[in-house]
C-alpha cells in the first residue's frame, strides 16, 4: 500500500488519537472504522479510502502506525492479541517474521497443545510429531510413544517454541493442555507427597 497510499495522503483524510487507537475524519470529525473479518475470521478495523479514481481498504492499525512513524511499517503486531485494541500502548512496528509468530493460537489446534499430533500406525512404532515453524522453515520432531511419554513431548514443545523465539501467548494452549494431562496430575500428586 506504501507505493500507493502516501503518509501525506493520511494525514489529510485523517487524524489519529494515537494514544486510544482512534482514528478521525478531517471532512466530519466523526470516528471511522468498520470491523470486518479477514480470510482467517480474525476481526480488524477497517476503512475504505479513494485515490485516483480506485477505492483502497486499509486496516486502521496500520494507519495509526503509519502515521504515527511517518512510514508504513512492514507489519504491525497487537501486543495483547486483540486485533480491535489500537492504543498506542498495545501496538507496534515489527517484522513479518515476528507479526507470525505473534499472531493467536489456532482455535482449532491439537488438544494435546500447540503443534503436537498422535500417530497411530499398523505395523509401525506409534509417535508423536512436534511441528513448529520458525527461521523460515518448519521444525519437525518425532517422538516414539514407546519412549516419551505425551508429557515429555509438551514440555519439550515449551522449550522449543521459547527457544525459536515465540511469546507465552503461543504455549498458553500447550500449558492448559498439561494441566488436563493426567501424567501431570499424577507427576505432581507424587512430588506434593
Amino acid at each position: 500500500m506504501s507505493n500507493v497510499i502516501s503518509i501525506d495522503d493520511l494525514n489529510d483524510k485523517y487524524t489519529a488519537d494515537f494514544e486510544n487507537g482512534k482514528l478521525f475524519s478531517k471532512r466530519n470529525g466523526r470516528e471511522v472504522g468498520g470491523v470486518c473479518p479477514t480470510g482467517g475470521h480474525t476481526p480488524y478495523l477497517r476503512v475504505s479510502m479513494n485515490k485516483n479514481g480506485k477505492q483502497y481498504n486499509l486496516y486502521v492499525h496500520r494507519i495509526l502506525m503509519a502515521m504515527n512513524l511517518g512510514e508504513w511499517p512492514e507489519a504491525v503486531n497487537h501486543k495483547d492479541g486483540n486485533t480491535l485494541n489500537n492504543r498506542a500502548d498495545n501496538i507496534e512496528a515489527v517484522n513479518q517474521l515476528t507479526n507470525m509468530r505473534n499472531r493467536a493460537p489456532n482455535k482449532n489446534a491439537s488438544k494435546y497443545g500447540r503443534g503436537i499430533g498422535s500417530f497411530d500406525r499398523p505395523n509401525a512404532p506409534a509417535y508423536w510429531r512436534l511441528a513448529i515453524s520458525g527461521n523460515g522453515k518448519v521444525n519437525v520432531w518425532h517422538f516414539r510413544k514407546d519412549r516419551h511419554s505425551l508429557l515429555e513431548v509438551q514440555l519439550e514443545s515449551v522449550k522449543r517454541y521459547h527457544e525459536l523465539g515465540y511469546t507465552d501467548r503461543h504455549i498458553e494452549q500447550t500449558l492448559k493442555a498439561i494441566e488436563a494431562n493426567p501424567e501431570y496430575a499424577a507427576l505432581r500428586k507424587s512430588l506434593a507427597a
